[in-house]
């Protein structure tokens, strides 16, 4: 790896979403040029990272390290870790536990380019993406993430399993996400900011499954939207499953299928707001099933 002494910001435009990445205008950035350069990003949490190229199945180190042979068929591992052991959000409330967490507190700018044909298949385990934990601070943008495969437990997103406190923009996420619990296209539980990104593809989970987050608490989701299939059991939501927090101008267009507790874009809303979004998909459900929203506690706008 390389690395540079400054960075050049540009404007970006990714697939429809547009921003201005703004990160510490000199910082060290160290440069990703391969499928071995952005492993080798774990083993230094909170440094500053640049990708260079695309990556995909043709280029080195990926049946070693992304690929459905990698890891004794696991595929990628995450980058940061989240020890969540149970999520869930209800009706009657919400709780959550989790042990120590090594997350991702530097700063990745994928500067338009893709990371491509990854493969996660880790059922048995949470906090599941490309980045499996972002904490505070820690910054992704500009990043695209096409033609995922990514199977997890809880906390599980096409780009980030768990983001607490961080901050995803000007990204995008394609292909399947399947969880038990939070799966999200996108980001799986956030509790920082989601802007300016989407998803395209399905998702699939048990409890709590969104189009683009699955379980936003605490945290903001603006400017972005879904297209595509949620499917799962309680609490599905065409852009979010479960929002406890912010949500503004932002849509779905997915098509979405549960049994308890469905929206067309958000399945539950439990003290969140909701402003100036809608959606457009398909929804079926048995029961607290909603074009817009399925369940509203209270804190809808």
């Amino acid at each position: 790896m390389k690395r540079i002494g400054t960075f050049l910001i540009a404007v970006v435009l990714i697939a429809g979403v547009t921003g201005c990445p703004d990160p510490d205008p000199d910082p060290d950035f160290v440069e990703i040029w391969g499928w071995y350069d952005l492993d080798a990003i774990r083993e230094d949490l909170d440094g500053n990272y640049v990708l260079m190229i695309n990556l995909d199945s043709t280029t080195a180190g990926y049946p070693e390290l992304a690929g459905p042979a990698a890891n004794d068929g696991k595929g990628w591992e995450p980058i940061g870790s989240v020890g969540l052991l149970s999520v869930r959000v209800g009706r009657t409330g919400k709780s959550w536990t989790s042990s120590h967490a090594h997350p991702f507190r530097g700063a990745f700018d994928g500067q338009g380019h893709e990371i491509k044909d990854l493969y996660v298949d880790r059922p048995g385990e949470d906090g599941v993406g490309l980045f499996g934990c972002v904490g505070e601070q820690g910054v992704i943008q500009n990043t695209g993430v096409v033609n995922a495969h990514v199977t997890g437990s809880s906390g599980v997103g096409g780009l980030v399993g768990w983001n607490r406190g961080g901050s995803v923009s000007n990204s995008y996420a394609t292909g399947s996400v399947t969880g038990g619990s939070s799966a999200g296209g996108l980001v799986g539980v956030n509790e920082g900011t989601a802007s300016n990104s989407l998803f395209t593809g399905s998702v699939t989970g048990d409890d709590i499954a969104g189009g683009l987050v699955a379980l936003n608490w605490g945290g903001t989701v603006t400017e972005s939207h879904s297209a595509g299939s949620v499917t799962g059991g309680s609490s599905v939501g065409g852009l979010v499953g479960s929002n406890g927090a912010v949500i503004s101008n932002s849509y779905s267009t997915s098509s979405v299928t549960g049994d308890d507790l469905v929206g067309g874009l958000v399945a539950l809303n439990w003290g969140g707001t909701v402003t100036e979004s809608h959606s457009t998909g398909s929804v079926t459900g048995e029961q607290y099933v909603g074009g817009l929203v399925g369940c509203i506690q209270y804190g809808f706008q």
